[in-house]
C-alpha cells in the first residue's frame, strides 16, 4: 500500500468494527495456519498476508483523532504476541512509521488479510466499510486495493477453513504430506526433540498452526507435549492460544 492510495477511515467506537475485530480473532487460526504452510511451500501460493492494528500517540498527545488503523506484514506469532513491519504512511501519528517493527499482544488484532491473486479472503473491518459505500463507493474503494472482496456480508474464507459440522478438518497440505513426514520421522529419530535456534521444536509449530495428523504421528514417535517454548508456552498450550480445541484435547490425553 502506498501513501497514493485512498484511506478508508472508521470510527473507534463503531460496534460494527468491534464485532468485525472479534470474529478476526477467532478465525486468525485459519490466517495462520495458511501463512505456516505458505513457509513451507516451493512455488508461493499467497501474494499478501498481513494484520490490521491500532496505533496511538499516547495518552495526552496531540492528534485530531485518537488513533489510526493500520496494516502490517511479515507476521509471525508466538501464540501470545503479534510481531511484523508496518506497511502504511500514519496520517498523523508521530511515533510510528512506514517500515517500523511492531510487537503487540494478540487481543490487539482487528484484522487480517490474505490474498490469492485478486482474490482477497478475510478483511472483516474491510468489509465493514463496504457494507456502508455506495455501489460507486465500493467500486473505487476495491479498485485502489485491486483485489476482489466478494459479497460485502459475506467475509471469504477457504474452503477447508469453513467450519464443517464433522469438527476438526485438517488441512490439505497436512493431509498430502504426512507420509513424507512419517517418513522423515523414522530416518531422523531425534528430529521429534530437536529445538531450533528460537526454541521452537517441531510439535510446538504444528500444535500452534492446527494440524492434528502432524501432532498425532509426532506424539506417537516421542514428542512431548510438555515441552515448553522459550517463552514458557507447551504445545498444549499453543493449541489453545488459537483455539484449536481437539488438537489441545489429544495433547492433553496423551
Amino acid at each position: 500500500m502506498s501513501d497514493e492510495e485512498p484511506v478508508f477511515m472508521f470510527e473507534g467506537d463503531d460496534p460494527d468494527m468491534h464485532v468485525a475485530a472479534r470474529e478476526a480473532r477467532s478465525t486468525f487460526k485459519f490466517f495462520w495456519r495458511e501463512l505456516s504452510w505458505e513457509r513451507r511451500r516451493i512455488v508461493p501460493a499467497i501474494d499478501i498476508a498481513m494484520i490490521k492494528l491500532p496505533f496511538t500517540d499516547g495518552v495526552g498527545a496531540e492528534s485530531p483523532n485518537q488513533g489510526e488503523h493500520m496494516w502490517v506484514d511479515k507476521v509471525d506469532f508466538d501464540g501470545q504476541r503479534l510481531t511484523g513491519v508496518l506497511v502504511n504512511s500514519p496520517r498523523w501519528l508521530k511515533s510510528v512509521k512506514d517500515g517500523d517493527p511492531v510487537n503487540v499482544p494478540f487481543a490487539h488484532l482487528e484484522d487480517w488479510l490474505m490474498t490469492s491473486g485478486d482474490t482477497a479472503f478475510g478483511g472483516y473491518t474491510v468489509n465493514v466499510m463496504r457494507r456502508k459505500m455506495s455501489a460507486e463507493e465500493m467500486e473505487t474503494h476495491d479498485e485502489a486495493w485491486g483485489l476482489d472482496f466478494g459479497d460485502p456480508f459475506q467475509v471469504r474464507l477457504q474452503e477447508h477453513d469453513i467450519q464443517k459440522h464433522e469438527g476438526h478438518v485438517d488441512h490439505p497440505m497436512c493431509t498430502n504430506t504426512i507420509e513424507s513426514l512419517r517418513k522423515h520421522v523414522q530416518e531422523n529419530p531425534g528430529f521429534v526433540a530437536d529445538v531450533d535456534e528460537t526454541g521452537w521444536a517441531e510439535l510446538h509449530r504444528e500444535s500452534l498452526a492446527g494440524n492434528l495428523a502432524s501432532v498425532k504421528l509426532l506424539v506417537e514417535h516421542g514428542a512431548d507435549p510438555r515441552t515448553k517454548t522459550r517463552h514458557g508456552l507447551n504445545a498444549i498450550e499453543l493449541a489453545r492460544a488459537l483455539a484449536w480445541e481437539e488438537v489441545a484435547a489429544y495433547l492433553e490425553s496423551a
